[in-house]
């Protein structure tokens, strides 16, 4: 893809909330459910995971996804490139989310979620 780094390629950095340890296989931890590892495109890198479950190439462009809990963190990841809000969770489960992005949404260069009616305000 155009902009990438070597073989054009960029590394997708999800940083989430994870609740259990990189070695371990869980709901929480599911490196199939986040599909990291490398693709033909680009590459997906678990933040708080890498050197255990995956490290890309240090040269590869990053885009970091902020996931739910982690939106508030716009500050510490806005200057290392392109940001992506990515609510997961439903409203009723993170209001707080959803609020957060919705004030905060210049910072986020793309903002998606499972709520249509959310993402048409995008």
């Amino acid at each position: 893809g155009e902009g990438g780094g070597e073989g054009g390629k960029w590394d997708l950095r999800v940083v989430e909330s994870g609740f259990t340890d990189c070695r371990v296989e869980t709901w929480a931890n599911d490196t199939v459910r986040l599909q990291v590892g490398e693709h033909p495109a680009f590459s997906v890198t678990r933040e708080q995971c890498i050197g255990v479950q995956f490290s890309p190439p240090p040269s590869r462009p990053r885009i970091h996804i902020l996931t739910d809990y982690e939106v508030g963190h716009v500050l510490t990841y806005r200057p290392l490139g392109p940001l992506v809000a990515w609510l997961v969770e439903p409203p009723e489960v993170c209001r707080t989310c959803y609020q957060y992005v919705l004030e905060n949404s210049g910072s986020f260069d793309l903002i998606f979620s499972h709520s249509d009616s959310f993402n048409a305000l995008f």
